[in-house]
């Protein structure tokens, strides 16, 4: 087994040795092409105990060779002339015929051992130890041809272990190296063509982009801008290029076009092209023995360089047709008679086109390009679908030149050309066949714009529409200032129609649609443009004018409060005027709930429209909350006036007057609640005046707790029907059942008969002065004992000791008159 792993040693240090060699022959060249030899002597490189490994030298050159072929014989005999450039190295029999190597052909291997042959076989005088170098170049070959055969690989190893260990390991680090590296040469193709763009929209100047491998270029209709990059050179005038350093560049160039040069002449660009790539061929170059075909093979290697060129013709940036469009607004929507129509015209270019330009002294100038505009009205409507715009009315037509490119112009048609009530509308055209010769220049084929070019905006766009409007205000009054609750009255609201042109446009005749809205109105609120975004909306209703005839719609609108209920605004037409003049009258219902006052305001607006004329009308209304438009609510008021004294026993009421407005359609009535005042000591009541004999009398912590006045009603009287203002009513007669002070309440309601449902009109204050009635106790009066057992006792004994004060007194005066009497009729006895 030793002596196996000594043959292979022996193998691969040979094709180190050989391929070494002829590396270090090539670094004594200094890259001087392979020639005719007659032998070969050992360079640089060492002697192992059976070979030697390292370069071989060519004789007469110095051409430094490395051995391909390990094991084989020692080529030290004259080599035959001339050398050969071989894809598949032999195969051979090694020293004394011990193992027969078969051929190698291994493209991969190929280009590894030419990159170690090419890279570290020469220069071997440079390196601080060329007998190493050398040595580990024919290993690093041998270890490479030696794949795939065992015999091979044992002396490689061999070799290994007999060669230094710095030389191994650079001899492992050059097939690493090889083996990422070493690479194909890459194939070439063509390169890219120079890409010219335009900058932006108005392409007047752009950049051209040359791939790496552009060597000269041509510029037309245009000149290089700016300073160059480096490695690129420009020509004295700018139009010749030339790029030395084969990398990719972008040059920027501005339009040289002028004012009667046509689109034919516009920017282009020639020129050519020229790469080499660097690569490592699958192929070494042999020299072989003249006399011995035993002797081993040499061999050295170079970098394969390919170069290919070629070049362009003319070439122009992207399609640069000019596609003008435009664009307008009008300056004022709403006109008046003797206004100019006005429309703002904006000029721009479809995405891709250009607007064409020309340099004049110096001085770069946009083309001149026209565009016409038609102002068609009156119009009742626009019109919409397939139409033929020569059947429309023409109220002015404009020529208009745009000579500063894109941008904003603009158009005035003559003034009052557009005072009738209707729409006007404007329509643009672009054609390239009106266009003029700065535009239109060389043959047709070659103008800025084609001939056969034509834009039109589209007809009817909001944007480009004036509006002569309809100048009608609805003027609303009522024919009430002052309503009850739950009143009634009738509005009214008229047109004012401005150059007899309320409801005509264009000669026909135009509905109008009125909007009436019902608010809650509080008095005190000032008079506005519009109302308040907290005031109520208690109804509102449209009505249809046509013609001066008020037509109602076919139902009545109905209007959802913050509360859940449903209100209705009736109206019925009444004398609705003709010509200029128009007018309608409507009913108005106040909701009962309604406590300060209702306003009308009526309007002309737009939604409400049909939506044909919709375009005709400016929302118009009158003034919310005008005293002209409104009315408050006025409640009943009342004054009252009770008994001033009474006695226990005798009956007392009270007198109201009510004045004001009754709510209609409701029955109004007057209840009178009677409350007596509670006092420390006093009996307790119920409502009906009845003493509560299961409850003490009043102390005073509870008189103190019941400060109200209402503490104590004793009586309720039954409901009075009130059914006119400006009368007194008098409340049904109540007993006085106990002393004390007695304060009356009034209470007035109005209830729905039908319903039951009831409004709170009035309640009255407790407490008032008027209002009271002073109950006094009869003392003449049998007295009935009534209450507890204490209160009768004390009450009893007291009568006891008032009945005897008096009988003493009584005693007393009847002795005194008798004493009198005796005395006096002694006199006359005497």
């Amino acid at each position: 087994m030793k002596a196996r792993t000594n043959t292979v040693r022996r193998a691969v240090m040979g094709v180190f040795v050989v391929l070494l060699a002829l590396s270090c022959g090539v670094g004594w060249t200094l890259g001087q092409s392979p020639t005719t030899v007659q032998a070969a002597s050992f360079g640089p490189g060492i002697w192992t105990s059976k070979w030697f490994m390292g370069a071989y030298l060519v004789a007469g050159t110095k051409l430094a060779v490395y051995c391909l072929e390990p094991g084989a014989e020692t080529p030290l005999d004259p080599q035959a002339p001339g050398a050969s450039n071989v894809s598949t190295l032999r195969g051979y029999w090694t020293s004394g015929k011990a193992h027969y190597v078969e051929p190698y052909s291994d493209l991969a291997g190929l280009r590894q051992m030419a990159y170690i042959l090419h890279n570290f076989g020469v220069p071997l005088h440079t390196v601080a130890d060329p007998n190493g170098r050398a040595a580990a170049v024919s290993l690093a070959i041998w270890i490479i041809r030696s794949a795939g055969d065992p015999w091979l690989q044992e002396n490689v190893i061999r070799d290994r272990r007999a060669s230094g260990a710095a030389w191994v390991a650079l001899a492992d680090q050059m097939v690493r190296e090889a083996k990422f590296n070493a690479k194909p040469t890459p194939a070439i193709a063509e390169v890219q063509a120079p890409a010219m763009h335009w900058d932006g929209e108005s392409r007047t100047a752009g950049t051209l982009v040359a791939a790496a491998g552009t060597k000269h270029l041509q510029l037309g209709g245009a000149v290089a801008n700016g300073d160059p990059e480096p490695g690129v050179q420009y020509s004295p005038d700018r139009t010749a290029i030339s790029i030395t350093d084969g990398r990719s560049h972008t040059i920027r160039w501005d339009q040289a076009l002028g004012k009667t040069d046509s689109a034919a002449t516009g920017p282009h660009v020639t020129g050519g092209w020229e790469v080499s790539r660097r690569g490592w061929p699958a192929a070494v170059t042999v020299f072989a023995g003249r006399d011995s075909a035993a002797q081993q093979q040499l061999g050295v290697a170079q970098q394969e360089v390919v170069t290919r060129g070629g070049s362009w013709g003319r070439i122009v940036p992207a399609p640069a047709d000019f596609r003008p469009t435009l664009s307008t607004q009008v300056d004022v929507v709403r006109l008046s008679p003797s206004d100019a129509p006005t429309d703002r015209v904006a000029f721009a270019i479809e995405a891709g086109s250009y607007w064409p330009t020309y340099v004049e002294h110096g001085e770069r100038k946009f083309r001149a390009l026209e565009a016409e505009g038609t102002l068609y009205g009156p119009l009742t409507q626009i019109q919409s679908g397939d139409f033929d715009l020569a059947t429309l009315p023409v109220a002015a037509q404009v020529r208009l030149v745009a000579d500063a490119g894109p941008g904003e112009y603009l158009a005035t048609a003559p003034a009052g050309s557009a005072r009738e009530v209707g729409l006007y509308t404007w329509v643009w055209r672009i054609r390239g066949a009106d266009q003029g010769p700065e535009l239109q220049t060389g043959p047709a084929e070659a103008w800025h714009l084609h001939g056969d070019y034509a834009f039109a905006d589209e007809f009817g766009q909001p944007q480009e529409t004036h509006v002569q409007p309809m100048r009608a205000v609805p003027l609303t009054k009522l024919r009430d200032r002052v309503l009850p609750i739950g009143g009634s009255t009738v509005a009214r609201w008229d047109f004012a129609c401005e150059d007899d042109g309320c409801l005509v446009a264009g000669k026909v005749k135009v509905p109008l649609v009125v909007r009436s809205t019902m608010y809650e109105f509080e008095r005190g609120v000032s008079p506005q443009a519009h109302a308040p975004e907290s005031a109520r909306v208690l109804a509102r209703l449209l009505t249809r004018v046509e013609g001066g005839e008020a037509r109602m719609p076919a139902g009545e609108a109905e209007v959802d409060t913050t509360e859940g209920e449903t209100y209705s605004l009736p109206m019925s037409a009444a004398e609705a005027g003709t010509g200029t003049e128009t007018h309608a009258e409507a009913e108005v219902l106040v909701p009962r709930d309604v406590r300060s006052g209702v306003t009308v305001q009526s309007c002309v607006l737009r939604e409400d429209q049909p939506e044909e004329i919709q375009p005709l009308i400016d929302d118009t209304c009158d003034v919310w909350g005008s005293p002209e438009a409104s009315a408050i609510i006025e409640q009943p008021r009342v004054e009252t006036e009770a008994v001033q004294q009474v006695t226990v026993g005798e009956s007392m009421h009270d007198v109201a007057k009510v004045e004001g407005a009754l709510p209609e359609g409701m029955r109004t009535e007057l209840t009178f609640t009677a409350y007596l005042q509670p006092q420390v000591g006093h009996p307790k009541f119920d409502a009906n005046w009845r003493e509560r004999s299961d409850e003490l009398p009043w102390t005073a912590a509870e008189a103190a707790a019941a400060a109200s006045c209402e503490a104590q009603p004793v009586a309720t009287t039954f409901a009075v029907h009130v059914n006119e203002t400006g009368a007194q009513f008098r409340s049904p007669a109540v007993t006085a059942q106990s002393d004390g002070v007695v304060y009356w309440v009034e209470t007035l309601l109005a209830r729905d008969v039908e319903t039951g449902d009831e409004i709170l009109l009035h309640r009255g204050e407790c407490g008032l002065e008027n209002e009271r009635t002073i109950v006094h106790s009869k003392v003449s009066t049998p007295l009935v004992i009534v209450g507890n057992g204490h209160a009768k006792l004390l009450l009893v004994c007291g009568i006891g000791l008032v009945g005897g004060a008096v009988a003493v007194a009584l005693t007393n005066m009847i002795r005194t008159r008798r004493a009198q009497r005796v005395e006096s009729a002694a006199g006359k006895i005497g």
